[in-house]
């Protein structure tokens, strides 16, 4: 999915919408789906309360359809819950949607008015979005289980917030393009999230767990020559740790962001504007 973040903008990929949702009876799971909005969608109230069928959610990867399934394994795989995963997959959408209206000679303005409705939604459901009550086995460490006492303090809660937090920027940053200025509180609290996270899994016995995306997103965002700093020693230390070098790229790509943005004197300057001339997306999972 995280490649997809890109979407439209950078690599000037025009894929066709779906003319159904894997939601609706006509349509067929294995037939190519792309990170748009079903034609049957657009005016389609986002609920993410629904409850998925063991057949959609079976076949939901790329988690088009807005609800919950209850044999998800993206705990597993990401360390996070699937709501939160919903909701970036959601935005990413919404905004190849909007990046290719805007290509358009013509503007279907009854889309354009779902579009707007969907992503008023989508933005409430981000921004009132709080961890489970009841996580997911897959993201409980040993220690957790042996004392439950502060449990906000543990590492995947931690990095839930983080994800969260670095959501809440690629919402604003992807869709409604604000300025960078506006949102340095968002990345300072996602900084925070992933540096105390990290004192958590190193006084912790669990499984060691990194996830790139929010620390490269929030990076690629801050002003501040302290939180670039703080982000940027993040990704390095990470990657050492890790011993992934897609950290060491995410670093070298938000050096190069900050360094264009001070030149264009422009804080709507995002990464993806920044790479769309690289031609090059990264992949940040």
């Amino acid at each position: 999915m995280a490649e997809s973040t890109c979407g439209c903008a950078l690599l000037d990929i025009c894929p066709d919408r779906p003319c159904s949702s894997l939601m609706a009876i006509e349509s067929s799971p294995l037939s190519l789906r792309s990170f748009r909005v079903a034609h049957d969608s657009l005016d389609e109230e986002i609920d993410l309360s629904l409850q998925k069928s063991d057949e959609v959610g079976h076949n939901d990867i790329h988690l088009e359809v807005m609800g919950q399934w209850k044999d998800t394994l993206y705990p597993d795989i990401y360390g996070v819950p699937e709501s939160l995963m919903t909701l970036l997959s959601q935005t990413i959408r919404i905004a190849n949607e909007r990046e290719l209206l805007h290509r358009s000679t013509t503007v279907d303005t009854n889309v354009l008015q779902d579009l707007e409705k969907r992503a008023s939604l989508l933005e409430q459901y981000i921004l009132s979005w709080e961890p489970p009550s009841r996580p997911h086995p897959s993201l409980i460490s040993h220690s957790a289980i042996e004392s439950s006492e502060d449990s906000d303090n543990h590492t995947p809660h931690l990095l839930m917030r983080a994800m969260h937090q670095a959501l809440i920027l690629f919402y604003y940053r992807r869709i409604p393009n604000i300025s960078a200025l506006i949102l340095q509180d968002t990345v300072r609290n996602c900084l925070d999230f992933l540096q105390r996270s990290d004192n958590a899994r190193a006084e912790s016995v669990s499984n060691d767990t990194a996830i790139l995306w929010p620390g490269f997103f929030a990076a690629c965002e801050a002003l501040d020559p302290d939180l670039q700093r703080g982000l940027l020693d993040w990704l390095i230390t990470t990657g050492h740790r890790t011993s992934l070098s897609s950290f060491s790229a995410a670093a070298k790509t938000a050096q190069m962001v900050w360094d264009a943005r001070d030149k264009a004197k422009d804080h709507t300057l995002s990464w993806f504007d920044v790479m769309r001339h690289e031609r090059c997306p990264i992949i940040a999972t």
